[in-house]
């Protein structure tokens, strides 16, 4: 018997490895795709109606697309801090540094909140769309102590984390947490990323209310169609978008992230 010639080995290796690198492609990471935020990705803090604080945060454009600038609220250490506006009149300050944009300012300030109002939208209704591969109903809603593995997670009522909880994966996976009800994080409870999961591949799509109790830790796109609120102490890491309002309680830290 003719052992294959060394030119045979070879094709086959090759025809072999280029299978592989297609396969690998056509697959991808681990996770669903994520939906684009748009111009939205370029507010840390974006609500429709108010955000109000007991703390300050200093980095990045906050942004009002459906209220004046009337509806920033800073209290430090019980003073009313003042909305200041650019002399340009199409920005101002509040909560320390914070560029803030409402739609009473200068053009070209109201048709840019109106496009990322638009992109936010489309956002939130493409996360919920999404129906290929889901995992329903996770822990009938209760999330605490879950190691959540890339995917498309849906609930279809409200979700709670009693106790410390995190996301597996690699720095290439994504998560999309699909909540048609309330998302509660109960006081001094944490989510992280392990394993090289970080916030821009995490998207939370919730249709109730968000509540961070206090010293509680979140990460993550976070997505609501409701209120956002975040207790004394609480930290998150990500970006935060309502279609109401946002607030802050005393001392919560919010870090932004660029997509």
């Amino acid at each position: 018997m003719k052992s294959p010639s060394k030119f045979r080995i070879h094709r086959i290796t090759q025809g072999a490895l280029l299978l592989s690198a297609l396969l690998c492609e056509a697959t991808g990471p681990p996770g669903p795709v994520l939906p684009s935020l748009g111009t939205a990705a370029s507010f840390n803090v974006f609500a429709a109606n108010s955000i109000t604080s007991l703390a300050p945060f200093a980095l990045g454009n906050v942004g009002l697309y459906d209220s004046d600038s009337s509806s920033f609220s800073y209290t430090q250490l019980g003073t009313t801090v003042p909305f200041t506006k650019d002399a340009s009149g199409k920005f101002g300050n509040q909560f320390l540094s914070a560029t803030c944009f409402s739609t009473d300012l200068s053009s070209p300030t109201p048709s840019i909140l109106g496009n990322a109002a638009a992109d936010f939208q489309a956002a939130f209704d493409n996360a919920t769309a999404l129906t290929q591969s889901r995992i329903m109903n996770l822990g009938n809603g209760q999330i605490g102590g879950q190691a959540l593995t890339p995917g498309l997670y849906h609930w279809p009522g409200n979700v709670v984390a009693a106790t410390n909880f995190t996301a597996v994966g690699g720095p290439a996976d994504t998560w999309i947490f699909q909540i048609n009800g309330d998302l509660t994080i109960r006081p001094n409870v944490t989510f992280l990323g392990k394993g090289g999961a970080i916030p821009q591949n995490i998207l939370w799509a919730v249709s109730g209310d968000v509540n961070v109790g206090s010293r509680a830790t979140l990460q993550g796109l976070l997505l609501s169609e409701n209120d956002i609120m975040f207790g004394d102490r609480s930290q998150h890491l990500g970006l935060i978008l309502s279609m109401n309002s946002v607030s802050f309680g005393v001392d919560a830290f919010h870090n932004s992230i660029i997509l």
